[in-house]
């Protein structure tokens, strides 16, 4: 055996603590093995160093590592996080290392507490849970009756601000060189997040009708990257607009709506709407319904970390879609402070669902059949064959497969319990 673990240990702050010794005699007897591995031809030197090569050992290690935490009841929520992989600092020789010496090398994983249910009752759900609740029938309307609303040229003289609707030139440069991305001529601007840069936006509020402003203002490079730069804006201001939504009356329903008679119709059709909708999200609902009742202890760290998973992904959704994570944040109007508190709540949320899902397999004593894992491996994998699934087997990832089907069993049993009120 070329390695061993040392101890299994998960700290207060929510880690998974492995430690690995691998004795001197296994690097000594596969250096060259590893030496040709990495290209190091002529063995050990001065640009292939003893210190680089135990270093490429820790990282070798964290496959096992992920192997070990799996199997024991240490299992790393969302990912393995090898926070360092590393040489324990009581145990490692200083660079340059020499022969002859164990050395221990310490990995990281975050564990997901257990839960427990304040309650096991079927789930019931009212409109508002499913989004077809009163307020929300309001909230589409506003959003309807807006689409309606005219712009009311401003008679009095008052500066512009957020919200109205700007008729403008703008000429924007960079380097003196213009930029037609950000140029705009006798077009009508809305002054809300998303519509230009905030900067822009925030260079024009104030401006008076027949104004001529110029100023500095910062944003994404146009064509994509996630390059900040500097712009030149020339603002000419023609006219500011107010928008006037309509009354919602009888009378402009059956003039917008051919077929309504009223606003009570119009409400009704919102609602259906709202509910076929709501149907997709019962799912959901369920998940965050039970979570309510959840009683768990989860480490700041570990809600701290799958914020960064969400912001990770979502940054490499958007390189992948051709569009900078700067452009989404000012499409949102959210600066990135605000951003990372967003991930932190939905990871927060997805654990408190995940745990109480736990929860109430345990709580009720669901059993789990070989063909609930066979359905959670088939969703979990692209590539169900008899090969793949071995691969999975021995690579000590039936742990996932497993815990995803005893979710998969618990949601289902919300689902077939649930009740409308």
């Amino acid at each position: 055996m070329w390695s061993d673990v040392l101890s299994k240990t998960v700290s207060e702050d929510g880690y998974a603590v492995l430690q690995v010794l691998v004795p001197a005699k296994s690097i000594e007897s596969s250096k060259d093995e590893w030496c040709d591995h990495l290209g190091w031809r002529g063995g050990l030197g001065a640009g292939a160093t003893y210190e680089a090569l135990v270093q490429r050992f820790g990282d070798s290690l964290s496959g096992l590592i992920a192997e070990w935490v799996m199997d024991s009841q240490s299992y790393p929520a969302l990912e393995m996080l090898k926070t360092s992989v590393a040489c324990d600092p009581e145990c490692a020789l200083v660079s340059p290392y020499e022969y002859g010496e164990d050395i221990v090398f310490e990995a990281r994983a975050y564990v997901l507490p257990t839960g427990k249910l304040s309650s096991v009752d079927p789930v019931e759900l009212s409109e508002s849970d499913l989004g077809a609740g009163e307020e929300d029938v309001d909230a589409m309307l506003a959003q309807i009756v807006a689409r309606y609303a005219d712009r009311i040229a401003v008679n009095d003289i008052r500066p512009v601000r957020m919200g109205d609707v700007v008729k403008v030139d703008s000429r924007v440069l960079r380097g003196g060189k213009p930029v037609d991305a950000y140029s705009r001529t006798n077009v009508f601007l809305k002054m809300e997040p998303g519509a230009m840069p905030s900067q822009f936006l925030e260079g024009v509020v104030g401006m008076l009708p027949g104004e001529l402003r110029e100023f500095s203002f910062e944003a994404p490079a146009p064509g994509g990257g996630n390059d900040i730069v500097e712009y030149d804006a020339h603002v000419f201001m023609h006219e500011i607009f107010e928008l006037q939504k309509p009354d919602v009356t009888d009378t402009w329903v059956q003039a917008a709506f051919p077929g309504m008679t009223s606003v009570k119709d119009l409400r009704a059709a919102i609602k259906q709407q709202l509910a076929e909708q709501a149907s997709g999200g019962v799912d959901t609902a369920v998940d965050e319904a039970l979570a309510r009742r959840l009683q768990a202890d989860i480490p700041a760290a570990l809600v701290e970390f799958a914020g960064k998973c969400i912001e990770r992904d979502t940054r490499k959704h958007l390189a992948e879609s051709g569009s900078t994570f700067n452009e989404y944040l000012s499409q949102r109007g959210v600066k990135e402070a605000e951003f990372r508190s967003i991930c932190q709540n939905i990871a927060l949320d997805s654990l408190r669902q995940t745990i109480a899902l736990d929860a109430l397999f345990e709580q009720l004593e669901l059993e789990m059949s070989s063909d609930d894992v066979n359905e959670a491996y088939k969703a979990l994998t692209s590539d169900g064959s008899l090969g793949s699934k071995v691969d999975y087997i021995l690579d000590g990832k039936m742990r996932i497969v497993e815990d995803a089907a005893r979710r998969g069993i618990a949601h289902r049993w919300l689902i077939e319990t649930m009740r409308i009120v």
